[in-house]
């Protein structure tokens, strides 16, 4: 059985930040550039994360709202969390069953 993970995808050069703030708590943290969106997402498949942590301004973008969309519409992946992050900032959360209701 996998370790329990945190997937993390924002830009390269934003993803040394916010690593370090998504570290500890036993938890490995898989990072994946906002240009690998489709290679996290067969890993979120696969490894099942309890957190989906995706940077803002990929966020924003089609193709991050798209993965927001596929992880919401895949009920398999409850109880998926997916978070909305910034480097300078702190996160909100989005709770997928939240988000269906």
């Amino acid at each position: 059985m996998s370790l329990p993970c945190t997937v993390l995808i924002a830009a390269p050069d934003l993803l040394p930040d916010l690593e370090k703030r998504a570290g500890g708590g036993g938890v490995e943290v898989l990072l994946f550039s906002d240009a690998d969106a489709l290679r996290a997402l067969e890993v979120i498949i696969m490894r099942r994360p309890g957190i989906v942590a995706i940077e803002r301004l990929f966020a924003a973008t089609p193709r991050g709202t798209a993965l927001i969309n596929r992880l919401e519409a895949d009920p398999s992946l409850l109880p998926l969390e997916i978070r909305v992050v910034s480097h300078d900032s702190e996160y909100s959360r989005v709770p997928i069953a939240a988000s269906k209701a």
